[in-house]
């Protein structure tokens, strides 16, 4: 299967359901609802042959709505072709369902983005998150979450 064959099976089958396309580089990134995350990701994994997870990104874009981005970065090593699938995630919601029983080094990426976003990730339902610990709250940390002003950091780390 080439990129080619790989991008117009997976345009075929989830038409109604992209709601972007971006070609930079010989790359492809497709902007899809965060409702057809699973669907989407398991075919990606079993009809088009991405068997490999490189790594899972977020993206905070303060001030704007929807607030977050989460974008997963795939690589079909039979193939050579990359693929990134993007959700837009607002801030009231801040959750996503879980890729981890797919590609299992999702796990280590999806809680990276849990402590450094606060963007939680659910195993099935909704009801049930995959990490239910509590946020460390370290006020002089250097990552630590502070109030923003025009731009500025507050010396006031928020409660």
């Amino acid at each position: 299967m080439t990129r080619d064959d790989a991008l117009a099976s997976f345009n075929k089958s989830f038409e109604g359901k992209i709601l972007n396309k971006t070609e930079f580089c010989g790359e492809t990134t497709y902007t899809i609802s965060a409702s057809d995350l699973r669907e989407i990701a398991k075919f990606c994994q079993d009809e088009l042959s991405f068997d490999y997870l490189i790594d899972i990104t977020s993206i905070d874009n303060f001030g704007e709505e929807p607030r977050f981005e989460i974008v997963y970065h795939l690589y079909s090593m039979p193939h050579a072709v990359h693929l990134r699938l993007k959700l837009k995630v607002p801030e009231d919601v801040a959750a996503a369902d879980t890729v981890s029983d797919i590609w299992p080094t999702a796990n280590w990426h999806e809680r990276e983005i849990y402590d450094m976003m606060g963007i939680k990730f659910w195993r099935a339902a909704p009801s049930s998150p995959s990490r239910a610990r509590p946020r460390l709250k370290i006020a002089n940390h250097a990552l630590a979450h502070r109030n923003c002003d025009a731009g500025r950091r507050s010396a006031e780390p928020s409660n």
